[in-house]
C-alpha cells in the first residue's frame, strides 16, 4: 500500500499528496510545462520493465506515460522519441488550433541527452528555438 506524506511549499498555502514507495527503484521524469499552464502527460523513465499497479491506480493510466531505460535515465534516444512523439505532437495541434507557426522556446536544463544532435536539428526544423539552461541551476527557476 502506498503511503501519501504531505509536501507543502515554502509558504505553506498548497499542500500536495505524492506516493512514497520505499524501495530504491530510480525513476527519472520528463515535464513540460508551458506558462499558460497547459502541460504534457509526465514520461517516466524507469529501469523496471513493468511498474507496481500502485503507480498506475494513484495517477491514472493516461495522466502518465512511462518508459524502461536499463539505467532508469533519459539518454539521447528517449529523449528523441519523447521531442517526436509527445512535445512536437502537441506542439503542432496548438499551433493548427491558434494558427500560429512563428517560433517557439524550449527551455530545457543542460541534461546531456538534450543536446544531442538529433534533437537539436529535428527542433530547429519545427522552427523551435531550444534554450538550455546551465548545468545544476533550473531549481533557480
Amino acid at each position: 500500500m502506498l503511503k501519501l506524506p504531505n509536501v507543502s511549499t515554502n509558504n505553506g498555502d498548497l499542500i500536495v499528496s505524492q506516493p512514497l514507495i520505499n524501495n530504491p527503484i530510480k525513476y527519472s521524469v520528463i515535464c513540460c510545462i508551458s506558462l499558460n499552464g497547459d502541460y504534457l502527460p509526465p514520461l517516466a523513465i524507469t529501469c523496471r520493465k513493468q511498474i507496481g499497479s500502485e503507480i498506475a491506480n494513484f495517477y491514472g493510466k493516461d495522466n502518465f506515460r512511462i518508459c524502461y531505460q536499463p539505467n532508469g535515465f533519459c539518454d539521447s534516444d528517449t529523449f528523441l522519441k519523447w521531442t517526436k512523439t509527445c512535445f512536437l505532437e502537441r506542439l503542432e495541434q496548438l499551433r493548427s488550433k491558434h494558427q500560429y507557426y512563428g517560433k517557439c522556446l524550449l527551455i530545457l536544463d543542460g541534461y546531456f541527452s538534450h543536446m544531442c544532435k538529433p534533437v537539436v536539428d529535428l527542433l530547429n526544423s519545427k522552427n523551435v528555438i531550444l534554450m538550455l539552461l546551465p548545468a545544476h541551476t533550473s531549481y533557480l527557476l
